[in-house]
């Protein structure tokens, strides 16, 4: 664990209450999760970077991922096992595996073949709540993602802000890793967008993000 995650938590935690909500907002999700974040209680992961994925944005079985950003699937069934192949072939069954939100359409937890699937993936999973999240979250503890969080804190070095919307107030010395953003840019240096567009479509090991985040720290 870094020294002072303990400190950047509490400073976190209050820069969290300060956060303005954004100014234009889907009442159905992103100002529950707003709100959710700004209530929430920041745990820190102390997992190995060298037996730690992360990624985000999955938005498995939602078709309409497949033209908003452009996605190069013919249809959401080879999409589904594009993504769940990546992850069971990286992943092993010791390692963590960090999603930071929407892993699937909320409707697609219907389907029970879907669920098992996602079940049967290795690794112990952490989910970061997304927007889509937030309106089953029984749905995805069946679907194995036991651990859910609206955000969390990587003891790496430097620390890791993980959230699901990139934040507008990074934490002193911290890193904001996040997804939402899809195919766009991250907001700063002090931002990066781990969205599945921006990953080839898989998760990416810790210790190997951990190189491009050192180089944003340094120039921020």
């Amino acid at each position: 664990m870094t020294p002072d995650a303990e400190a950047i938590r509490d400073l976190w935690q209050y820069d969290l209450e300060q956060e303005d909500l954004p100014a234009r907002i889907d009442p159905s999700g992103e100002a529950r999760l707003a709100a959710l974040l700004c209530q929430a209680s920041i745990p820190i992961l102390d997992t190995p970077p060298e037996e730690t994925w992360i990624w985000s944005d999955l938005h498995l079985a939602d078709r309409s991922a497949l033209f908003s950003w452009d996605r190069p699937f013919g249809d959401v069934v080879r999409m589904n096992h594009h993504l769940l192949r990546e992850w069971r072939h990286r992943v092993r069954p010791g390692d963590t595996i960090i999603c930071l939100g929407d892993v699937a359409h909320p409707d697609a937890w219907r389907d029970r073949r879907l669920m098992l699937d996602v079940r049967n993936c290795p690794g112990r999973r952490v989910l970061i709540l997304g927007n889509h999240d937030v309106e089953d979250t029984e749905a995805l503890r069946d679907a194995g993602f036991v651990e859910q969080h609206a955000a969390a804190l990587c003891a790496t070095e430097p620390a890791l802000a993980l959230t699901h919307m990139p934040l507008r107030r990074v934490p002193l010395t911290a890193i904001n890793v996040h997804g939402h953003l899809h195919g766009v840019p991250a907001p700063s240096p002090r931002h990066l967008n781990v969205c599945v567009e921006r990953t080839d479509y898989a998760p990416v090991r810790l210790d190997q993000l951990l190189t491009p985040v050192i180089r944003r720290a340094a120039a921020s």
